[in-house]
């Protein structure tokens, strides 16, 4: 953004995204290809249809606390699945695992560089698992048992993992504890669990 305020401020009525993209590239990322995809997964959020200010379902819905809680920022994010049509939720999903494929394509030069593409990767997944709850909300709410089960069973595994590389990569930036910080991918791994249970019984 800073990079898109400045070219605005040199020229706001020529400003082309596009030529952003080698700037980062060089400056930022050490790649064009991670640039690009930086972009795209800060836009990919539009192909959900959503417009609200200060909330995206694909992080609202990861994020979404427990309701005991009363959290207001991420209060929508359980209800989302019942907003939005599958077929986007799906096309969102697709648009998502393109770029995280361009990242893993990259070979950025510096460590730092390194770790921004881990980060950046990081949060696509957790934009993924958005899109793959509430699938999964969608298909118990039809009534897909046989068809939730394993979605929620595939949900748990990954977001397992998903916590493992998040208090790997949070220590290289950060000197907090990331305990308070990832405490919702839990809350979701604890959602698949309870449904889990009732409809087969305990896992």
């Amino acid at each position: 953004m800073f990079v898109a305020g400045a070219s605005l401020a040199w020229n706001s009525k020529d400003f082309d995204q596009a030529k952003i993209i080698p700037v980062l590239g060089r400056d930022i990322f050490g790649s064009s290809t991670i640039a690009s995809a930086a972009i795209d997964l800060g836009l990919v959020h539009k192909k959900l249809g959503i417009r609200i200010a200060n909330e995206t379902p694909l992080g609202t819905v990861i994020a979404a606390p427990k309701p005991e809680d009363r959290e207001l920022f991420c209060r929508n994010g359980l209800k989302w699945f019942s907003k939005i049509e599958p077929a986007k939720i799906k096309a969102t999903l697709k648009e998502i695992e393109r770029q995280r494929a361009a990242l893993l394509r990259a070979r950025p030069a510096s460590p730092s560089q390194k770790n921004l593409l881990r980060e950046l990767d990081l949060a696509a997944r957790m934009a993924a698992q958005s899109c793959k709850f509430m699938l999964w909300q969608q298909a118990v709410a039809a009534g897909k048992i046989s068809k939730a089960g394993p979605m929620a069973l595939a949900g748990i595994r990954e977001l397992k993992q998903l916590q493992k590389n998040f208090e790997r990569y949070w220590p290289l930036r950060n000197k907090a504890t990331p305990k308070h910080c990832s405490g919702f991918l839990q809350w979701r791994i604890d959602d698949y669990r309870a449904k889990l249970s009732r409809s087969h019984g305990s896992f």
